[in-house]
């Protein structure tokens, strides 16, 4: 399967119109539509860093990485939760926790230097 392919499908991509029976909506599939076996993704995935060069990781372990860069980022637990297909955020909120706890504290940091340097400036 080609990779672009691969990116092109997401919560947020045009559905596409696939052959197949029509359940679930997979990020990877066969060229009918089926998901592929476990056992040849993870093989393809190993192969892909393999070739960029990267440490591999599982690709479970790429979602958590995925979900752990949004909020280092300051992105909203909301956004992180339909990026990665989650019903809502509290599903999110409960597997993802220890990431967005600090965030408070962060914030109550940052206050000072709001007003030292005028909000909106």
């Amino acid at each position: 399967m080609a990779f672009s392919r691969v990116l092109q499908r997401g919560p947020y991509s045009r559905r596409l119109e696939r052959p197949g029976n029509g359940e679930g909506d997979f990020v990877f599939t066969r060229p009918d539509g089926a998901p592929p076996n476990p056992d040849s993704l993870r093989k393809l995935f190993l192969t892909l860093c393999d070739k960029a060069g990267v440490r591999t990781i599982t690709i479970h372990g790429l979602r958590h990485t995925y979900v752990t860069l949004m909020a280092d980022q300051g992105m909203s637990i909301d956004i992180v939760a339909k990026l990665v297909g989650h019903q809502n955020s509290a599903i999110t909120r409960d597997v993802y926790r220890h990431l967005f706890e600090g965030k408070l504290e962060q914030a109550v940091r940052a206050m000072p230097a709001l007003f030292k340097n005028g909000v909106g400036d």
